[in-house]
């Protein structure tokens, strides 16, 4: 990340380089909606409670209790921790289903179909998310938080949204942004594909 580099610089190392993950470009393009009016939102990573999987599941509730919105939420990820919990949370949550795992390299591909990638993440060890990247790459907004190196990545309004750490009322309405703007989702997802060319493998591997 670059404030690993800028961290690195500061203790008087002078020759650092800023080499950014990156992820190969899936062959399949990003696929056309099915024009239903649904927000189609995916949750890729590891479950666990501070990758946000229960503030999610706090903010899409909050949003049932509206009533007038076309929400589905999946999530994909090995479960790590609070299982049952998870599991009976995703039960009872209107807007939510847990879909199983997914292999690391059908990652874009998958966050390709759908219409926004949410990670609410606060685990304090985040660097770059990989399935930030892949979103980029699948040409796919992204609702997250701003936590640490995650604003080097989505800047608020352009190709996402940023919101406060563990904070499912800011989390609900930035989902609602994005499921009553359609045109605004479109531009952000070219946004986020333009830069998604900084980690593309093909560009980052020759360098």
């Amino acid at each position: 990340t670059r404030q690993l580099q800028a961290a690195l610089i500061d203790l008087g190392c002078t020759k650092t380089y800023y080499v950014p993950g990156c992820r190969s470009v899936p062959k399949t393009p990003k696929q056309k909606r099915n024009g239903s009016g649904e927000l189609r939102l995916v949750f890729v990573s590891l479950i666990y409670r501070k990758k946000g999987v229960m503030i999610l599941l706090d903010a899409l509730e909050l949003l049932a209790q509206e009533n007038n919105l076309k929400i589905m939420c999946d999530f994909y990820g090995p479960i790590l921790e609070d299982r049952e919990e998870f599991l009976s949370r995703i039960e009872a949550t209107t807007y939510a289903q847990y879909c199983g795992a997914v292999e690391p390299e059908n990652s874009t591909s998958l966050i390709a179909k759908y219409d926004v990638l949410v990670l609410p993440t606060f685990a304090p060890t985040e660097g770059h998310p990989g399935a930030i990247i892949e979103a980029m790459q699948a040409g796919v907004p992204v609702i997250s938080t701003q936590l640490r190196t995650i604003p080097e990545l989505i800047t608020q309004g352009e190709n996402g949204f940023l919101v406060p750490l563990q904070d499912s009322r800011a989390l609900a309405d930035a989902i609602k942004q994005m499921a009553v703007n359609p045109s605004m989702r479109m531009k952000m997802g070219v946004e986020n594909y333009r830069r998604g060319e900084e980690f593309r493998s093909d560009v980052v591997v020759p360098k």
